[in-house]
């Protein structure tokens, strides 16, 4: 038995980060048709202090951890005089990674909801409330844990002659030590426990959508002495989620290899081997905003 804890200590723009580009001092006396043509410096505009984009987000830490139950049983049979066997059974349970604080959430795509483990009472904030049911009924790891980790070892040697052995085996092994979905980003980064908001310029980049040479700053944020508004985070309403899938299982690599070994004078050994390898059920991340292909 071992117990495994990591924590992600993710401070990201806590206190906020700005860009600042040439549009604010391109020269009017020469039209912009595109972002990469201003006339103007982004340093230039750093030192009037209007930014053109900014992100700021909640200060967060996570503290992940889980059991990892593990249990072996090999043995050597001499078959023959010519062939022996290594025969061995391992069995692994990884148990579901938790949040000491319960601050985790998946984003079902079914219900199109929100799933945080039972007693999590921490509200979603207005815009989101509004938008999107939560479902505080799930278990402490959001999803059941995969108990089906057998891997099976095998392997032989048999003896051709004096000299000449043929060697092979095959196993597998699994990786459940990786921290995969819980690595960054992970469920621990859902709303509502940490908040991210960021602050994007209208459209200015085309001198025709502006003829009049209107206000093109950030409403809340136009000048950079005076940082980002108290209520950044009180109501963000552009959110990202992350997803766990419900079917997700332990993933595994098969190994194997196969080769002779020859004797040959002054107590030397050549060995030519074949070796290959397998991962199967390992972890892929997709983006669910993405649209289906059509023909």
């Amino acid at each position: 038995m071992r117990f495994e804890q990591f924590t992600i200590f993710q401070p990201a723009e806590s206190r906020g980060d700005m860009s600042f580009g040439g549009d604010f001092t391109d020269n009017p006396a020469a039209p912009t048709t595109g972002s990469s043509s201003f006339t103007g410096g982004a340093f230039a505009t750093f030192l009037l202090g209007i930014p053109d984009g900014g992100d700021i987000s909640s200060l967060h830490n996570i503290d992940y951890h889980r059991q990892i139950y593990a249990g072996y049983a090999e043995d050597d049979w001499k078959a023959t005089d010519r062939l022996t066997l290594n025969l061995g059974l391992r069995y692994e349970v990884f148990s579901t990674i938790k949040e000491h604080n319960n601050e985790l959430a998946t984003f079902d795509f079914n219900s199109l909801s929100l799933v945080v483990p039972k007693g999590q009472d921490m509200p979603l904030t207005p815009f989101l409330a509004s938008l999107l049911p939560i479902q505080r009924n799930a278990s402490r790891g959001l999803i059941s844990p995969d108990r089906n980790n057998f891997a099976p070892r095998i392997g032989f040697a048999y003896r051709v002659t004096n000299k000449l052995v043929m060697r092979a085996g095959y196993g597998i092994f699994y990786g459940g030590q990786e921290n995969g979905p819980f690595s960054n980003p992970s469920p621990g980064f859902n709303p509502p426990f940490y908040l991210q908001q960021t602050f994007q310029q209208t459209n200015c980049f085309d001198s025709s959508a502006n003829p009049a040479q209107e206000d093109c700053s950030i409403p809340n944020l136009s000048v950079l002495a005076n940082g980002y508004p108290a209520s950044s985070l009180s109501d963000p309403n552009n959110p990202q989620f992350y997803s766990l899938s419900p079917k997700l299982r332990t993933p595994y690599n098969q190994q194997w290899h196969f080769g002779p070994q020859y004797q040959l004078p002054g107590d030397t050994v050549l060995e030519a081997s074949y070796a290959g390898s397998r991962g199967l059920k390992l972890y892929g991340f997709y983006n669910g905003n993405e649209a289906a292909p059509i023909a």
